[in-house]
């Protein structure tokens, strides 16, 4: 909330540099955020993602009847 103001108050104001660019990391860092969030709490998204980038093998699984 408080990148959005200083967004706003760009509009308006002249702001230094330094406040503009701390605005612009944190509005990445808040739209960026809930992907760990998913990463990290969900399981299936995680091992999707580790299997993509090849840090981890599908284990394939065959059932073997014998009679």
């Amino acid at each position: 909330m408080v990148a959005s103001i200083i967004f706003v108050l760009m509009n308006f104001v002249e702001l230094p540099l330094i406040i503009i660019l701390i605005a612009q990391k944190m509005w990445q860092f808040i739209h960026a955020f809930p992907v760990f969030i998913y990463l990290v709490i969900n399981k299936t998204i995680r091992n999707g993602l580790l299997r993509k980038f090849r840090l981890k093998t599908q284990v394939s699984s065959m059932i073997s009847y014998t009679h």
